[in-house]
């Protein structure tokens, strides 16, 4: 590990189901920070609301995140980035593509 960086290694991370549809590989990384790689198969959706907020790049396909609070959906796809504030509103992200969607998420501490 070199002083001027630090390596997270998400190759060496199985991937578990996450809810139907959904899956991660994820570990633990630099202070405390979840780093993630996190697949929806086609049509997968969260059931439960999210107050996590998340960083991320949708490397494949197109997801899009709706709001507890009536707020316009949020449709990234591949190669855009997203931030989703923590702590409210709450969100549920859902496969809007035709494949799979697979996203790169960082988990703020």
């Amino acid at each position: 590990m070199s002083a001027g960086g630090r390596l997270v290694q998400l190759s060496g991370a199985a991937w578990e189901d996450d809810a139907p549809g959904i899956r991660a590989r994820a570990v633990q990384g630099v202070d405390g920070r979840r780093f993630a790689i996190v697949e929806y198969g086609p049509g997968a959706a969260r059931d439960d609301w999210c107050l996590d907020g998340h960083y991320g790049i949708v490397l494949e396909g197109e997801i899009e995140y709706r709001f507890d609070d009536g707020s316009p959906p949020l449709r990234v796809g591949a190669g855009d980035a997203l931030w989703l504030v923590g702590g409210g509103p709450a969100h549920q992200g859902h496969n809007v593509a035709q494949g799979a969607t697979t996203l790169f998420l960082i988990d703020p501490v």
